[in-house]
């Protein structure tokens, strides 16, 4: 079994999350910005518009597994008409989906009080 839990956005954890790595390997990071991101960290292909497709479709054609298991909000970068494509010419999928209340982490940020979170579910034909 492969389980992802991608990205949704093109925010990069690489700079949201980079205190403990920072700290662990004593870097001192140019920073920037009210948040203090620091410049220069790994840009993944997963968060990027651009790039996101052609890395799905690598890694479920290249990867070792005979289930896939994703999670994948209907507020992500990638299209769930493409996730399905791309999972269902592989082998049977299947996509289950839930509501959740929408985090916002500023009142004036979101309209919308729910998002619809996605299980795709691939069993790859051998």
């Amino acid at each position: 079994v492969l389980y992802l839990d991608p990205p949704y956005t093109s925010m990069q954890y690489s700079n949201a999350y980079h205190v403990l790595n920072t700290i662990s390997q004593n870097e001192r990071p140019t920073i920037h910005g009210i948040s203090g991101r620091p410049e220069g960290r790994n840009v993944s292909p997963w968060a990027s518009r651009p790039k996101v497709e052609a890395e799905f479709r690598q890694l479920v054609d290249s990867a070792n597994f005979e289930y896939l298991v994703m999670s994948y909000s209907n507020e992500s970068i990638m299209p769930m008409d493409l996730i399905a494509d791309v999972m269902s010419s592989y082998g049977k999928y299947q996509r289950k989906e839930m509501q959740y209340k929408k985090f916002k982490s500023r009142k004036e940020a979101a309209n919308e009080i729910y998002v619809t979170e996605y299980l795709h579910v691939l069993h790859k034909a051998n």
